[in-house]
């Protein structure tokens, strides 16, 4: 049953980058065909050849990105989890945007060992969550800005990765069901319920760590614990 969960849990983590997709395309694709219509009429063209292939490198970017995370991986390896947050960040860039939120980085850690896309997934997941978090309220953060906080740390033997937002808050009778199967408060269409819960199973059984709610509101914090061999 788990592993059909996780399996759900993952088309829905594909439907929504999905329909990013074609908006995260649009914009480095119009920077191309500007940039080649004026070499047309044009004698000096360097610049503007710069300018298409820097779109070019955006689509590239985004392509390679989609079509990892859609890779069957099962495997397990040494990877630095920093890549796998910007990753998953460029992959939410489009609901980021358009929901004028800014993301903040904090990481230092060093390299775990695990499954990288699985970790990627768990990433998302929670940044997902923590966007939508604004979307029930007008107002916005001190500094004039929506924004969410990523910050990992490596203490001791353990790597450390938080993700805060200031959003609106998870009640406190919420907050004691939050990683139940099946759990949301989101309408059904947008919501399964599977995020958290999946994304724990994934952290404890993957990792050997934990994924938990330290704070359930002003601001909201989820904090992954993954413990890290040192012996080599």
């Amino acid at each position: 049953m788990s592993a059909q969960i996780i399996k759900l849990q993952k088309l829905a983590n594909k439907a929504e980058f999905s329909a990013g997709l074609s908006h995260e395309i649009a914009t480095p694709l119009t920077c191309v065909k500007t940039n080649l219509e004026i070499i047309k009429t044009r004698q000096d063209p360097e610049k503007f050849i710069d300018g298409a292939l820097i779109g070019l490198e955006q689509i590239d970017l985004i392509l390679n990105n989609y079509l990892r995370l859609n890779k069957q991986n099962g495997f397990s390896l040494r990877f630095n989890p920093n890549d796998e947050i910007v990753k998953a960040v460029r992959l939410l860039n489009f609901k980021i945007r358009r929901n004028k939120v800014k993301v903040h980085f904090d990481l230092r850690s060093r390299e775990i060992y695990g499954n990288p896309v699985e970790f990627n997934q768990v990433v998302a997941n929670l940044i997902s969550n923590s966007v939508d978090a604004y979307d029930e309220i007008t107002a916005i953060t001190d500094k004039g800005t929506r924004r969410i906080n990523i910050i990992s740390r490596m203490i001791k033997n353990m790597y450390i990765l938080k993700i805060v937002d200031f959003g609106i808050g998870i009640p406190e009778e919420n907050s004691r069901k939050i990683f139940r199967s099946y759990f949301t408060t989101k309408p059904f269409e947008f919501g399964t319920g599977l995020g958290l819960s999946v994304s724990r199973k994934i952290i404890q059984e993957t990792f050997r760590g934990n994924l938990e709610l330290s704070s359930n509101k002003n601001p909201t914090i989820f904090t992954i614990k993954i413990p890290v061999d040192t012996t080599d």
